[in-house]
């Protein structure tokens, strides 16, 4: 795949486009376009990664609740 910004107006394309070569013929194609797969999929990533985030903080809750009452079973409170 050949890729080329719009440097002279090849083959009539308007400001912002890329000129792409798919074996056959050239299109000219925007950025948003070239990107959007690429788009989707990086916010499906951060939706998981937040998903995760949000467990990791309820596990980290958890474990510091079973450790101070481990450790306050072998202290004496003093009133």
């Amino acid at each position: 795949m050949t890729i080329q910004f719009n440097i002279k107006d090849p083959e009539g394309l308007k400001e912002g486009q890329l000129l792409i070569y798919n074996g056959k013929k050239f299109e000219g194609i925007e950025r948003i376009h070239l990107f959007e797969g690429i788009y989707k999929d990086f916010l499906q990533l951060r939706k998981e990664y937040k998903m995760l985030e949000n467990k990791v903080s309820v596990l980290q809750k958890k474990i510091n609740k079973r450790q101070k009452r481990f450790l306050s079973a072998f202290v004496r409170k003093v009133k």
